[in-house]
């Protein structure tokens, strides 16, 4: 296996035990979440329920997926993607209304909106993107025949 496959492998595992988390403490819980939805977002009690359940099965999903597809592109790039849109929500609701709590199921210190989108969701994001497009260092050393024949991150 070549060099390029460590970070992508670290990365895909780091956000699936994340994307993970995340849905267990949301199946745990279901509370928080809930009442953030109908706070701020307005939604009846059963709508908010069915978005719930919505993000616990993209979560696992998306983890299940990272894992499973051994840190492809399109799984990374993917994740990375669903990761801005789930900030999309608290960063718009806490600049309209003082959101205190992004509803994400995690503890208190854990869940504030600028913790969530600023120290794990756009961090864990721009991983994953990163990971999809390593960046080169150039070696001095002759290339091996592995990355001669083509591109091994893939």
């Amino acid at each position: 296996m070549g060099e390029c496959h460590r970070f992508p492998f670290f990365v895909a595992y780091l956000l699936a035990v994340t994307l993970l988390a995340g849905a267990a403490a949301k199946a745990w819980d279901v509370d928080p979440t809930i009442r953030v939805l109908i706070a701020h977002w307005g939604l009846s009690a059963i709508s908010a329920l069915w978005v719930v359940w919505v993000l616990i099965g993209l979560e696992t999903g998306l983890g299940a997926w990272l894992v499973g597809a051994s840190a492809k592109r399109g799984a990374l790039v993917v994740t990375g993607f669903f990761l801005i849109a789930v900030s999309s929500s608290p960063a718009l609701q806490w600049l309209r209304h003082d959101l205190t709590s992004c509803g994400c199921g995690l503890p208190e210190w854990a869940s504030h909106p600028l913790m969530a989108i600023f120290g794990r969701n756009l961090p864990l994001a721009l991983a994953a993107f990163g990971a999809a497009w390593p960046i080169r260092v150039a070696r001095s050393a002759p290339k091996d025949a592995e990355h001669e024949e083509g591109d091994p991150c893939k």
